[in-house]
């Protein structure tokens, strides 16, 4: 997996500003949500977890928090966090 790149949030970060844009919903793959993760710009999490096993790809990130809500659909369970060490 690639190193994520500080930079590219900022980037990302300073066009959205730049548009009066103050909320952004973050739904991508491992490496985008670490950017975030990394740099600690996130607010909330919801991860959902499942008992379907996937033998391949790329592990999610870990993310630490303080539990919102917990909702158990079936099987799985959507898992809310809230980032306790928000710049």
């Amino acid at each position: 997996m690639l190193e994520p790149d500080p930079s590219h949030v900022a980037q990302i970060l300073a066009n959205l500003f730049k548009h009066r844009i103050g909320t952004l919903l973050v739904e991508g793959g491992s490496y985008v949500h670490q950017l975030f993760i990394k740099e600690n710009l996130w607010d909330e999490a919801w991860v959902i977890k499942t008992h379907n096993e996937t033998k391949e790809g790329i592990q999610a990130p870990n993310i630490r928090g303080r539990l919102i809500e917990k909702i158990s659909i079936g099987t799985d369970t959507i898992v809310g966090i809230a980032n306790e060490q928000q710049n």
